[in-house]
């Protein structure tokens, strides 16, 4: 039976893994893995291949109701306990929430624990991001998308409703946020012109090194002042300042003179 479109999955999946899928003979022709996987009903089939007597296909239905793909995920993780398998939660809640590429790179694990052989892929298939950092970053700066569409686009309806905690709905929130910021705080730091930055007045100061003979003649000014003399005691003159100040002169109480 052929279970594959060739021409749509080689734009998407290795050639390798394609060969991989499209020899295994499943049930049901792929056609978007996005789509076709979340169930996770195509999931245990591949498993059924491999393990004919541990996990029976009609126990899995293939609807794509939220009800019934939360049920189908949920025994998979229990068969994959029995036969101690490990397969990244991120990646198999990506594939039932329909994220970009979380089936893509679920299938790419699949096909490296089966075969044996290794994919290179961009990113490591242990611990994607399952984000669309890369796609913004290919796009014009005016058409990426702001914080509510990426929150719109990296967070899915059926992804909020599977997780009843409100702290962690609000923890995968933040996570977007803080994403986002990142990228806005790098694209601000490659292009500041479109952004309109302009350096402050001291980022555009000169800095120079004091030297060492002027250091601290510069900021030190000696001020001398006499002794009084009997005739300052007696009211007839005032302490004299010497020294090179600019400060104004001081009349002391002594010039005043004092009214009796």
């Amino acid at each position: 039976m052929h279970t594959c479109n060739d021409a749509k999955l080689l734009t998407t999946l290795p050639r390798d893994v394609v060969k991989w899928i499209c020899n295994l003979g499943l049930t049901k022709t792929i056609r978007n893995p996005k789509w076709d996987f979340a169930s996770g009903y195509l999931i245990a089939d591949i498993f059924t291949k491999y393990y004919p007597r541990r996990i029976e296909l009609y126990k899995f239905d293939d609807s794509t109701a939220l009800k019934y793909r939360k049920l189908n995920w949920e025994k998979l993780e229990r068969f994959l306990d029995g036969i101690d398998i490990r397969i990244p939660w991120r990646l198999m809640e990506g594939t039932a929430n329909y994220k970009d590429d979380a089936a893509i790179f679920l299938l790419i694990y699949l096909y490296e624990l089966f075969v044996g052989k290794r994919v290179r892929t961009p990113y490591p298939i242990s611990n994607p991001t399952l984000m669309d950092l890369n796609y913004q970053r290919r796009l014009p700066l005016h058409a990426r998308a702001t914080v509510a569409h990426a929150i719109r686009r990296n967070l899915k309806i059926p992804e909020l409703t599977l997780h009843y905690s409100k702290l962690n709905q609000q923890q995968k929130v933040q996570i977007i946020i803080d994403q986002y910021a990142m990228q806005k705080q790098r694209l601000r730091f490659d292009k500041p012109n479109y952004f309109d930055i302009r350096p402050s007045i001291g980022e555009r100061a000169v800095r120079k090194v004091p030297s060492s003979s002027s250091k601290f003649h510069s900021a030190v000014t000696k001020v001398t002042i006499t002794s009084l003399s009997s005739k300052a005691l007696s009211g007839t003159s005032s302490p004299i300042v010497t020294g090179n100040t600019n400060f104004p002169t001081v009349q002391s109480s002594f010039e005043k003179g004092f009214k009796i």
